[in-house]
Order: C-alpha cells, then sequence, then structure tokens
C-alpha cells in the first residue's frame, strides 16, 4: 500500500485550559463507545467526573452534543421505501450523559408509581412472556365457570405503526412535572435535553445537466449510499 493511501486517525481530549490528551489510533480499531470510554477513563477520568456530574447537576445537556446524524436502517423488504427507518444519532460524548441521566429518570418515575402495570414494553422485569401468560391466566379464569356462566374472552392485538413518533415533547414534560413529579435537577436536564436539538444534514445533493440530474452522496460505505439514494 503506497503512503498516500493510509490513513491515521487522531483523538484528542481537551478541556477549557487546552488538550488533555492525544493519541493516535491504532490501525484497524474502531472509534466506538467503547473505545472512547476506554481511552477517555484512562487518561482523564477525573475530567470525565467532573464534565458529567456538572451536567447532572446543572441539569445542562451541551448543545454541541445534542447535534444528530441520520442512519438509515432497512428493516424488511427493500422495495418500498417506507422500509427504511431513519435514526437520528448522537455522537459518543452525548450518548454517555444521555445513559448517565437515564438511571435516574427511571427511579424517580418508578418512585412515583410507575408505568401502567399493563405496559411491558422497555420496563425492567416486563416481557413479552409476562404478557402472554396474564393473556393465558385470564383466559383459565374465565373457563372456570359452568357452561352456563362461561364467560367469552376475546383477544383483539392492534398494531401502531410509528407509534413514538406522533409522542408530543410538550405532553411528555407535562407528564413529568404534573403525573410523576420528578426531581426539579431531572426536569431540567430532560427539558433541555429535548431543547435545540439539530439534525446534520446529509451529504447529499442534486446536479441538473440539461434534462439528466444527477445525485451526488457522500457516505461511509457503498451501502449506505445506496440507502440515502432509495430514501
Amino acid at each position: 500500500m503506497s503512503k498516500s493511501k493510509v490513513k491515521s486517525m487522531l483523538i484528542a481530549f481537551f478541556d477549557v485550559k487546552g488538550i488533555v490528551h492525544e493519541e493516535f489510533v491504532p490501525p484497524g480499531q474502531t472509534v466506538n463507545g467503547q473505545y472512547y470510554r476506554e481511552v477517555a477513563v484512562e487518561v482523564c477520568p477525573e475530567v470525565l467526573l467532573r464534565m458529567y456530574s456538572l451536567c447532572l447537576e446543572e441539569g445542562t445537556f451541551p448543545k454541541i452534543w445534542k447535534r444528530q446524524h441520520l442512519v438509515l436502517q432497512r428493516q424488511e423488504d427493500p422495495s418500498s421505501p417506507s422500509v427504511y427507518r431513519p435514526y437520528c444519532m448522537l455522537d459518543v460524548a452525548g450518548k454517555l450523559l444521555e445513559k448517565l441521566f437515564r438511571p435516574h429518570l427511571t427511579r424517580a418515575i418508578q418512585e412515583a408509581g410507575n408505568l401502567s402495570p399493563c405496559w411491558y414494553g422497555f420496563k425492567r422485569g416486563k416481557s413479552t412472556i409476562g404478557a402472554i401468560k396474564d393473556v393465558v391466566s385470564t383466559f383459565k379464569v374465565a373457563q372456570q365457570s359452568n357452561h352456563y356462566s362461561m364467560e367469552i374472552v376475546l383477544l383483539a392485538t392492534l398494531d401502531i405503526k410509528k407509534a413514538f413518533n406522533p409522542a408530543r415533547w410538550i405532553d411528555i414534560m407535562e407528564a413529568l412535572e404534573e403525573h410523576f413529579r420528578i426531581p426539579e435537577y431531572l426536569f431540567r436536564m430532560v427539558q433541555n435535553y429535548l431543547t435545540d436539538q439539530q439534525l446534520m444534514p446529509l451529504e447529499a445533493f442534486l446536479m441538473g445537466f440539461a434534462d439528466d440530474t444527477s445525485a451526488v452522496i457522500v457516505a461511509g460505505s457503498t451501502e449506505d449510499a445506496r440507502l440515502v439514494l432509495k430514501w
């Protein structure tokens, strides 16, 4: 491989006083959340602890960490554009802060009475298996009566497409404040988290030549470029 084709990546950590640490990423190393945490904890644990603790205390989610990058993921048959689900991905620093305050928020909701006992999704100790067991239990109880007083059990399933998309942030904040009455610092954090979010534009544009049109797409891989083109 010629020297001109060799690429090096430099990762640096800095605070208000300047660069705290810098090092070249080893060849073949993927710079993901796990690698970021390993390097950061090794070289500047005090800086990370002070930075994230201050964010939690002040209820602040830095604006630069709220910049989201659009990623398209194929769910089913690629012949229809509707099967490409868009995901807005935060950078590593933002995801770490998100994971830090999420347990605080979950605990506050649980202490306030938690979500409905009939809700089985995204809850610790709840799953589809528990939902099925409750349905079977309801059926068995209904069948215990005699033939004349036996009740009918009807199970109707509804698949609500994109159920979380129409959830309004103002309704979420109202529920957290009035129903769950979460601590003030958590309320400020969630409110700040949902404010001034920025979706980074796709690196794609169209070029016209008389009756011909070309699409110019910049992506990390050919698969990503094809997804953007189809989307």
